[in-house]
């Protein structure tokens, strides 16, 4: 099942966030260019089209396939969280990959960076996804057994 948590806000540069919880992976996409907002005042009441949700599942589906935690990590018993910040044109291919936040172990930041390059290239956006690219962060947690 997959758990849709929607934060609209608006910013001081006028991006768009909305937070998808799917499974192990949190992805925050950042949705830049002309998105019309609500004021401060007005609620937002424009939910993603089920066809993003499946746009973005997909994705996470394929991060996940290559996801690895390393041997030599699991054997040192390393543990850690990284957000690795990775940008998707329109017409699916991947445009930057980064760590957004690190766990502190370069082993497994390169991990959750490997997982997201060996996904690409994605899918095309789906029609109802106007943008020319987005900004997708995911979340890594690495927990030895």
């Amino acid at each position: 099942m997959i758990e849709l948590k929607k934060n609209y806000h608006r910013s001081k540069s006028s991006e768009q966030q909305v937070t998808f919880i799917l499974g192990q992976f949190i992805a925050v996409l950042f949705f830049w260019s002309s998105v019309s907002l609500a004021s401060a005042d007005e609620k937002e009441t424009t939910d993603p089209s089920p066809w993003i949700v499946a746009y973005f599942s997909r994705i996470q589906l394929e991060v996940e396939k290559g996801w690895l935690y390393p041997v030599s990590a699991i054997e040192r018993k390393e543990a850690g969280q990284v957000t690795v910040r990775m940008v998707i044109s329109k017409a699916g291919g991947l445009l930057d990959v980064s760590v957004d936040r690190s766990s502190s172990i370069e082993e497994l930041d390169e991990a959750a960076k490997e997982a997201v390059k060996k996904a690409a290239p994605f899918d095309p956006f789906p029609p109802s996804l106007q943008q020319d690219s987005v900004a997708i962060k995911l979340n890594f947690s690495y927990l030895p057994q």
